[in-house]
């Protein structure tokens, strides 16, 4: 599945969320997208991930992102094309910090009701508020 910030923010819309692509942060910090929920407020930065090649230089790449991100909001956000890349890109952000967040185009086109993965598995849409609060 080829895959854009823009339809990442798509989905993202259909779950309650406002987006914006490629917001402007201060810092070497460039997420793709911005989220912020309709009702609760909560706002985070996630990170779309294509898939992709790259071995070494790839992981050093996605090490980077996800530092900055940690740094910038305390956990990392990330979205990829499809739940084995998320798997992936799960455990590449856990070298980093155990706080991850995790969600997959794929399972969002055709589960309507699943969003976060903090575990490695899609569950029912909800904030973060409690996860990033709680760790």
């Amino acid at each position: 599945m080829k895959m854009s910030g823009r339809e990442a923010a798509h989905y993202f819309r259909q779950r309650g969320y406002m987006t914006e692509v490629c917001p402007a942060v201060v810092g070497a910090f460039a997420p793709d997208l911005r989220l912020v929920h309709v009702t609760s407020g909560e706002s985070l930065y996630v990170e779309v991930e294509a898939p992709a090649r790259g071995g070494k230089a790839l992981q050093e790449r996605l090490q980077v992102k996800w530092e900055l991100m940690a740094a910038a909001q305390g956990f990392v956000a990330l979205c990829a094309a499809n739940p084995r890349q998320c798997q992936q890109r799960l455990q590449s952000a856990r070298q980093v910090t155990a706080r991850v967040l995790a969600a997959d185009l794929l399972t969002l086109a055709q589960k309507p009701d699943m969003l976060w993965s903090p575990d490695g598995n899609m569950h029912l849409a909800q904030g973060v508020a409690k996860y990033v609060r709680e760790g």
